[in-house]
């Protein structure tokens, strides 16, 4: 996970990538809820609905961000493909919106507003007293 997240931008920057992560978790727990809650709802879409659900959550948290971004694309891009009817909007610009959005969260990663980086961000590494230095 840390190769994939090099850096975690703080001030405006990680605030424009919090906005982010929250507009497509809202959109995927939105779809998420309908699926579910479709009165003639089969089991693939109901586990569909349930993992918009928590793949939603672990986008506003901003745990493993890009794996969640990653399926919030593909669930977008089969989606718009017809293949499958996970975003219960017919609009395909919607579904392009939210693809476009969700790989450039992948590419971009969480922000430092995030449990990623608390978990895989810079850490400070003190030397002790006891360091020399390399030997001549």
């Amino acid at each position: 996970m840390p190769r994939f997240l090099s850096e975690f931008p703080r001030g405006l920057a990680g605030v424009g990538l919090l906005l982010l992560r929250t507009a497509i978790a809202l959109v995927a727990a939105r779809q998420g809820v309908r699926l579910v809650t479709l009165a003639d709802s089969a089991w693939f879409e109901s586990g569909v609905g349930l993992t918009a659900i928590l793949v939603a959550t672990a986008l506003i948290l901003g745990l493993l961000t890009p794996c969640a971004a990653a399926l919030v694309a593909v669930g977008a891009a089969l989606s718009a493909r017809g293949a499958v009817p996970i975003m219960v909007t017919p609009d395909r610009l919607a579904q392009g919106l939210v693809l476009v959005d969700a790989v450039s969260l992948v590419l971009l990663g969480p922000g430092a507003f995030s449990v990623d980086a608390r978990l895989f961000g810079r850490r400070e590494i003190r030397i002790g007293e006891s360091y020399r230095g390399p030997r001549d």
